[in-house]
Parts: C-alpha cells; structure tokens; sequence
C-alpha cells in the first residue's frame, strides 16, 4: 500500500481520479495508518479538492491523523467560501 502511494506521489504523475484513490485508502485498506498516507498522498499531488466529496475524504484523513491541521485546513476553507 505504501509503495502504491509512493508511486502516485511522483511529480510527473498526475492521477485523475483523487477521490478514488483516497476513497480506496480510507474506506477498503486493512493497513494501519492508511490515513496518513493519504494525507501524505493530497500533500505529495496537490490535487484539486474542488468536490464535497474529496474534500470530505481529506478531512476525514486529516481527523484521523492530526486535528490540528483538520481544525486549519476548516478554518482556512471556511474563511475562502465566504469571500
């Protein structure tokens, strides 16, 4: 599984399909800290987080792994949707 993320994680590799990746990670992996590869893998990409969907995945990884950065990243999306 790491490896797997390490592989997407490559600066020439764009995947398109974020949601799948995270969903797959967070929801059908039998791994321990999966969430924190997947933080580790949104970090790596920087993929877009411009659906509820995948930006619900981030924060569910980030709750798992670290709330200080979950109660951030909130702060600071929440302040940029009212502007």
């Amino acid at each position: 599984m790491q490896d797997a993320v390490q592989y997407f994680s490559y600066p020439n590799v764009t995947p398109g399909y974020t949601e799948f990746i995270l969903n797959v990670l967070l929801r059908h992996s039998e791994y321990p800290n999966v969430a924190q590869l997947a933080v580790l893998f949104v970090e790596a990409t920087k993929p877009a987080l411009d659906t509820a969907e995948k930006m619900s995945l981030y924060m569910e990884a980030l709750i798992q792994t670290d709330l200080d950065a979950a109660f951030k990243y909130q702060v600071r999306h929440s302040i940029s949707s009212l502007t």
